[in-house]
């Protein structure tokens, strides 16, 4: 058993977008410097394009294409690059219409080919003629409309997942919605993806540095680490897109990253393709450009349509590196208004309806493992990371409320709501602290022997920081902690002793109250315990705890999470993400039934998405909002729905 220590602006409207100025100084809250918020018009639908060109080259032959038609046209997107498009498709009198660039495969495999269309389309059906690479072939497909896309997948504004580990004291699941899911990984279905075409892949799943030529021609650029997030029937991102705009970088910032500057980088790029530097493409270019637009999206959570778009031009920093520097950028929803990191360290505010710019605060960040924290919003605070500790801002105003001696040592706080207020968790070493929303005070502190005498000591370290090593139930606290044999008398003899366990604490007037602990087999990587069914703790060596008295009542058998892999979990799924940092999307998926016993319903060791492909981030996971049978991953490519639910 444990052996613990006790103690207790400016808005002009112009054309559908607005801007904002300010000359407010830089130290406090104020009005979001040169934003432009752009909200697209005209009739909307989802748009999928099959091709059968045998001839065609690389992966071209049998290849599909999920885009957005807005206003007639299908605007296509490049697949290496993000700054610069594709390509359009008109839609006029019945025929789709037009020819695109893009890219297809990795590194040495990547084809760039010329891609032509003409097709008839009748009652929201595409058939007609397609020319890849100069090679003739068919292409069929379907429009569908925005309005039978709302119908089919409207998801309740009430629920949704509103920071990066989910729900509040939603233990990294998905609020019960009584939805019926597939049963059968193969059954998932993408129901759209997002309009917006820029958003680039997850720092992670490229090389480690992206300004040689292999890499820089043939990998989709990085638009920085960030996790969608749900809320209000919308889902947001933060992301940044490279921009050509010289800008001085402070001093160290690319230390250790590979980059030099850019004529060096670009003189690079020239000798090693043989290209003239004048002649080198955007989309490799966009590589080795050292500042970058700060985005922040609302997309609709059933149709994948941009509700609006916020770009803040040229206030961030462009790192396009596989292991350190980019941001977690994941925005956090709350209370009507979202709120976002910017990759020079501002933090921005908007009204999460609109878009409208309500503030931002510089959070005064650094190099190093201080990017790895992310935003968490709560009633009554918007709490950031700031010159090394854990802030609370005021939502509306931006006006910091309190500072508190805890340092962001993991991504995210877990945040418990009781009696109105939502409590912040995290980790400090070894210890757990318990901190008020409103003035950030310390309500307990759970100290944890430190070595050589440790006999527990909270796992809330790993990739990027891992995501906190705990979570939260309704009143239950989960972590993973470290634990000694207390027999043991010398460092050797404890450190060789030591193993990881899964603890709860029942949670209520005071200082948590231990309930249980059960041994796990090594962990690896930083994961946080996922609740399943509203009474099971899922573990990462694929457990089933009951959650009342720590029984384990079952355990599964497959892939378990791995080299910063994580868990999530909707209704009666449990998904393991067993490769958190190389690119894949790769998830066993293991349904528990009422009992607690578990069915693989991956048996052949994962499922991956089919269409769209994978992203992750090196040093900071990506997570997946799970909202009432949908989940919204982010891909090589953008954001896509998939739709779990029994047809």
């Amino acid at each position: 058993m444990f052996r613990l220590l006790r103690a207790v602006p400016v808005i002009l409207l112009a054309f559908g977008r607005l801007t904002a100025t300010s000359a407010q100084e830089e130290g406090g809250p104020r009005p979001i410097e040169g934003v432009e918020v752009i909200r697209p018009e005209g009739e909307f639908a989802q748009v999928v394009l099959e091709f059968n060109v045998p001839g065609a080259p690389g992966a071209f032959p049998g290849w599909v294409y999920h885009g957005s038609l807005r206003g007639g046209q299908i605007r296509t997107d490049h697949g290496m690059g993000i700054r610069n498009p594709g390509g359009e498709l008109d839609l006029k009198n019945g025929r789709l219409t037009g020819t695109f660039t893009r890219a297809l495969g990795r590194r040495r495999d990547m084809v760039v080919a010329e891609v032509t269309v003409d097709a008839a389309v009748r009652d929201g059906v595409i058939e007609g003629k397609a020319v890849i690479a100069g090679q003739e072939g068919t292409v069929s497909g379907r429009v569908i409309p925005e309005a039978e896309l709302a119908r089919r997948n409207a998801v309740s504004p009430e629920r949704g997942w509103p920071s990066f580990l989910g729900p509040a004291g939603g233990g990294t699941s998905g609020q019960p919605a009584g939805v019926a899911l597939v049963d059968s990984a193969d059954e998932f279905r993408v129901v759209w993806r997002s309009e917006e075409t820029d958003i680039g892949q997850g720092v992670g799943s490229i090389s480690r540095f992206m300004n040689g030529w292999q890499d820089a021609n043939g990998m989709r650029t990085a638009s920085g680490s960030s996790s969608p997030v749900a809320g209000d029937g919308k889902i947001f991102l933060s992301y940044y897109v490279p921009s050509p705009t010289p800008r001085d970088v402070p001093r160290g910032w690319f230390e250790g990253v590979g980059h030099s500057s850019f004529e060096a980088d670009r003189a690079r790029l020239a000798e090693q393709s043989g290209l003239a530097a004048d002649a080198l493409p955007t989309h490799a270019l966009e590589k080795i450009w050292s500042s970058a637009d700060d985005v922040v999206l609302a997309m609709d959570a059933a149709t994948g349509r941009t509700v609006w778009k916020a770009v803040m031009r040229d206030r961030g920093l462009s790192l396009q590196h596989h292991k350190v520097g980019p941001f977690n950028m994941t925005p956090a929803y709350g209370e009507g208004r979202v709120f976002a990191i910017g990759m020079s360290g501002w933090l921005y505010a908007f009204d999460a309806s609109s878009g409208e710019p309500l503030w931002e605060v510089r959070l005064g960040l650094g190099r190093g493992a201080m990017f790895s924290s992310t935003a968490v919003a709560v009633r009554g605070a918007v709490v950031a990371p700031s010159q090394g500790v854990w802030a609370g801002f005021d939502p509306a105003t931006g006006r910091e409320l309190w500072r508190s001696d805890l340092r962001h040592g993991q991504v995210s706080l877990a945040v418990w709501p009781q009696g109105g207020t939502d409590y912040l968790l995290g980790s400090a070493g070894s210890a757990m602290v318990c901190l008020h929303p409103a003035t950030g005070e310390t309500v307990w502190r759970l100290d944890l022997p430190n070595q050589p005498e440790r006999a527990v000591a909270v796992r809330s370290a790993g990739r990027g920081l891992g995501s906190g090593g705990i979570s939260v139930f309704g009143d239950t606290l989960l972590a993973y902690v470290d634990e000694t044999d207390p027999a043991a008398q010398s460092n050797a003899e404890r450190a060789a002793s030591l193993k990881p366990h899964l603890a709860a604490w029942r949670l209520g007037g005071g200082e948590p109250i231990l309930a249980w602990t059960v041994p796990v087999e090594t962990l690896h990587g930083g994961n946080v315990p996922v609740v399943v069914r509203d009474r099971y703790v899922f573990a990462a060596d694929l457990q089933v705890i009951r959650l009342a008295d720590g029984q384990v009542v079952a355990r599964g058998e497959g892939s378990k999470p791995g080299n910063g892999g994580y868990l999530q979990a909707m209704e009666d799924l449990v998904f393991v993400r067993r490769d958190g940092t190389h690119g894949r999307i790769e998830s066993a998926v293991y349904r528990v039934a009422e009992n607690g016993s578990v069915t693989n319903l991956t048996p052949e060791g994962h499922w991956a998405p089919p269409i769209g492909g994978g992203t992750t981030s090196y040093h900071h996971p990506i997570m997946y909002p799970m909202v009432e049978g949908r989940m919204f991953l982010r891909q090589f490519d953008g954001v896509y729905a998939w739709d779990l639910r029994k047809p």
